[in-house]
């Protein structure tokens, strides 16, 4: 039987504004004093990797800007029925903490990029943060988190004329890079 795959959202603030998530701006995030403890959220892992979630994804918002993520992940990690833990970010502070997620326990990480060009990925996270994320995805590699994905939504007369650059980075830097269609959700 396929292991079930758990996604545990630890966050729903964000500093960025995609066009397709957050139009109306950033989201502040949940405060503190609601926030599960790092130890509830092993707990919680523990038990539902009794049922067969052996898999976990942590995602947000963007997790890496909880404060415990670091903590989340060790305990986790310390459930012997969990055989991977990934996680999807923007990036854009994952080269300082790369080898620290590794070392807590992480397995393989997602990186959402919608542009390489540096003005464009302004315009359409609303950060000038590129650079950061691009150093992030080095960090990754180099911290083992493998394999590296890229994801990348593709919107029609924004970004879907950087297709083939895309392509061009999966090969020279050795990553997959997924392309996602924008649904219109409303």
């Amino acid at each position: 039987m396929r292991p079930l795959y758990l996604r545990l959202s630890i966050t729903d603030g964000c500093a960025y504004r995609c066009p397709y998530c957050q139009p109306d701006g950033p989201a502040a995030g949940t405060a503190a004093k609601e926030r599960m403890t790092p130890a509830e959220w092993g707990r919680l892992t523990g038990l539902l990797a009794g049922l067969g979630a052996s898999r976990v994804r942590l995602t947000g918002g963007e997790p890496l800007s909880h404060p415990e993520c670091l903590e989340i992940i060790r305990e986790i990690r310390r459930s012997p029925l969990v055989r991977e833990i990934a996680l999807t970010t923007n990036g854009e502070a994952l080269a300082p903490l790369a080898k620290d997620l590794r070392r807590a326990g992480l397995d393989r990480i997602n990186i959402h990029v919608d542009s390489l060009q540096r003005e464009r990925y302004r315009q359409i996270t609303g950060r000038d943060r590129l650079h950061d994320v691009l150093r992030g995805i080095e960090a990754a590699r180099s911290a083992g988190l493998e394999p590296v994905k890229i994801n990348m939504v593709l919107m029609r007369g924004v970004n879907d004329g950087e297709l083939f650059d895309f392509c061009e980075v999966s090969r020279g830097w050795g990553v997959t890079v997924r392309f996602i269609e924008l649904m219109n959700t409303g």
